[in-house]
């Protein structure tokens, strides 16, 4: 839906992001083509496996800046195994230690 915001006007234009998107069962690249088309950059689920956590949050700061944050974190994020109820039922998703309320935090207090 944040699609809708952005073709509203709703939306910053330099500072959005999602993160961890995953599209390995259903359309590969729609949803990352959308981000991008509304001015997105997103990181994908298995770069946290690459990057780390520390980088993760390096990058979302950077794009950040000094924007003011609407944080919204959704339960598809996470792999089934932790939410097997959720509607995304996609493997590779992240940990509930990644999602932890301290990395949340984290992120908001940089």
């Amino acid at each position: 839906m944040l699609h809708i915001a952005h073709e509203e006007g709703l939306l910053s234009n330099n500072s959005n992001m999602h993160l961890g998107s995953r599209c390995t069962l259903v359309d590969k690249h729609f949803d990352l083509n959308n981000d991008l088309r509304c001015g997105f950059s997103y990181i994908r689920a298995r770069e946290l496996d690459k990057l780390g956590v520390d980088a993760v949050v390096k990058k979302i700061v950077e794009r950040v800046g000094d924007e003011f944050v609407y944080l919204s974190v959704d339960i598809d994020v996470l792999d089934p195994a932790f939410a097997p109820a959720t509607g995304t039922i996609e493997p590779g998703g992240w940990t509930t230690r990644e999602v932890s309320p301290s990395t949340v935090m984290f992120i908001v207090q940089c």
